[in-house]
């Protein structure tokens, strides 16, 4: 019995993907570019309590997109059996029994919703629009080409603003449309992959792959990237809390080497269907990305007022 109980447990877990709770980690965004705005590095006490704050925030993110998470694979079971990969998922293979899996979604929704707004009242209405959005996406608005990619960039800009909400510091909106329209790049990347894998099962299991096609999806990236670019360019340059000398144009490189490097791994190599491990497994784009953080908080550091 107490075996059983640990694999229950341990099925739960993995239908909660935790490796993709690194999609949650943008509530942060707000907090690193408030830095000698919302709060300073000699004011530790301030800091704390925002990172408390944020921190609790990406919990509550953990938890909703995990309950939406169980909710998806359970709606799914079927198809994802005829996927190479996702019909090892505990619900696909019937270890998690669906009726465990839809109480553990519920459970996991009332406490994540119930906790944002003790937090936050415009957090929890936040969370609410997100939870909504995404359980309308896994029942109903995946099926539809173009409009799935846009919900899952719409999830995306959600975090953010919850980030942005909890601590209570504006940010600016060409940084929610570049965080939009990034996420809508790696949509469309993971989009290509999936149809690059081919055959019929493929197209059974993600009905809207049918309606996708290559060069679409090459131009689509294109035009993705390079306004994830522009529109990152005009955030350093217009963002008004940033610092008056456009030093944060520094930054910019990385951005454009991130972009390029994720693009080569996600199309060349064929890795986009599962963008959370690119972003976690690889070195080099680890090491664009923490180039980019280290060169923009040394800028807000030392030339923001």
């Amino acid at each position: 019995m107490i075996h059983q109980s640990s694999n229950i447990i341990k099925y739960i877990f993995l239908s909660i993907r935790p490796k993709q709770w690194t999609k949650n980690l943008l509530v942060f965004l707000a907090l690193f570019f408030s830095l000698n705005e919302a709060w300073e590095i000699s004011d530790l006490n301030t800091f704390i309590l925002l990172l408390i704050k944020a921190m609790i925030s990406f919990w509550i993110f953990c938890f909703l997109s995990s309950s939406i998470y169980l909710i998806n694979d359970t709606l799914d079971k079927n198809k994802d059996n005829l996927h190479p990969q996702k019909f090892k998922r505990p619900i696909a293979s019937g270890l998690l029994p669906i009726k465990i899996a839809i109480i553990s979604s519920f459970i996991l929704g009332i406490i994540s919703i119930t906790s944002a707004f003790y937090l936050d009242i415009n957090f929890g209405f936040i969370s609410i629009t997100y939870f909504s959005l995404m359980f309308l996406y896994s029942i109903y608005l995946k099926n539809f080409i173009i409009l799935d990619v846009m919900i899952i960039g719409l999830g995306f800009v959600l975090r953010t603003i919850a980030g942005a909400i909890v601590i209570g510091v504006p940010i600016s909106n060409w940084l929610y449309i570049c965080t939009g329209i990034g996420a809508l790049f790696i949509a469309l990347s993971k989009r290509k992959t999936e149809l690059d894998s081919g055959g019929e099962k493929i197209f059974k299991q993600r009905n809207t792959l049918q309606k996708y096609n290559t060069k679409q999806l090459y131009i689509s990236l294109l035009v993705c990237g390079i306004l994830v670019l522009i529109s990152y360019i005009l955030y350093t340059i217009q963002a008004s809390n940033l610092p008056n000398n456009n030093s944060m144009l520094a930054t910019v490189p990385f951005v454009l080497i991130g972009l390029l490097r994720y693009s080569y791994l996600a199309i060349y190599k064929k890795l986009g269907e599962t963008p959370e491990n690119i972003i976690t497994s690889d070195l080099i784009l680890i090491s664009i990305i923490l180039s980019w953080l280290i060169t923009s908080s040394g800028i807000l550091f030392f030339f923001r007022n």
